[in-house]
């Protein structure tokens, strides 16, 4: 009669052997799986790192192309935004063209669409005139006056935002007085005073204060006074200004696009510029 006990050993050593070989394969599976996936992971990494530094690259190399033309332009003493504004958005055009062609032939899109902001420097150092200076102004960079012999209150230089919407007085009562909608703050000597700054009058007014954007500036009674004024300012030169004045880009907004096979890329970005000397 057989030993039925040793088959049952046996059988049993057989199970646990092939048990045991089945998780070394299931094991070894999973291993070569995981090994599989991290360098999956590591190839796709090193492709998006990549096309991200593309991207960034075709972003920077725009911004400076960009700066370029800008600043040449600027340096063309124009004196109407749109002589200046036709020239950089030229320019702007070949750039963008040039770039976005380097890149096609590597299976990229990449493209850009600029707005330019216009911006005026005005100034005269004869004196000051009854001019509406500057039109459509969003924002007051630096504005000075530097007076020689205010007028009085009964004739106070007028500096007027909007349509009387924010009037700033300057007349002389033994000092430079300043009146603003009601309020007022004085200067003992007529110097170089800072408008769209009120630290000078400590802090009693703020600059166009609840105008909305895209208002106009003019002196009322400027051709009483002597002296000198400078605006830097974004918005357009006023009708029939006889100051020294100049049109520049006074910023730009870059929207940008970059599409490849590893990334798509989307942002804006703002850039600015100083006034021509």
């Amino acid at each position: 009669m057989a030993d039925v006990s040793r088959f049952a050993r046996s059988d049993r050593a057989q199970f646990i052997l092939v048990s045991g070989l089945l998780i070394a394969v299931v094991l070894v599976a999973l291993v070569l799986l995981l090994n599989a996936t991290i360098y999956t992971e590591n190839v796709a990494t090193r492709g998006v790192d990549s096309g991200a530094n593309d991207a960034l690259q075709y972003q920077e190399t725009l911004s400076v192309g960009l700066a370029g033309l800008v600043e040449e332009e600027n340096e063309g003493e124009y004196s109407e935004w749109e002589e200046v504004e036709t020239n950089v958005t030229r320019g702007t055009g070949i750039l963008v063209e040039r770039l976005g062609q380097q890149h096609v032939e590597r299976g990229v899109i990449a493209t850009a669409d600029v707005r330019f902001d216009p911006g005026v420097r005005i100034w005269d150092e004869e004196g000051l005139n009854d001019d509406e200076i500057a039109r459509d102004v969003t924002e007051v960079r630096s504005f000075t006056i530097d007076p020689e012999d205010l007028p009085e209150e009964e004739e106070s230089l007028d500096i007027v935002v909007g349509e009387n919407e924010w009037v700033l007085s300057l007349y002389d009562d033994g000092g430079v007085i300043a009146e603003v909608n009601g309020t007022s703050c004085e200067k003992e000597s007529e110097e170089e005073i800072t408008l769209q700054n009120s630290d000078w009058c400590d802090g009693e007014y703020e600059w166009a204060e609840d105008v909305e954007p895209g208002y106009d500036i003019q002196f009322v009674n400027g051709s009483t006074v002597n002296g000198e004024y400078e605006l830097v300012a974004s918005g357009e030169i006023g009708d029939d200004l006889q100051a020294n004045h100049t049109a520049f880009v006074y910023g730009a907004t870059i929207d940008l696009t970059y599409r490849s096979s590893q990334i798509e890329y989307s942002t804006n970005e703002s850039l600015e510029w100083e006034a021509p000397r």
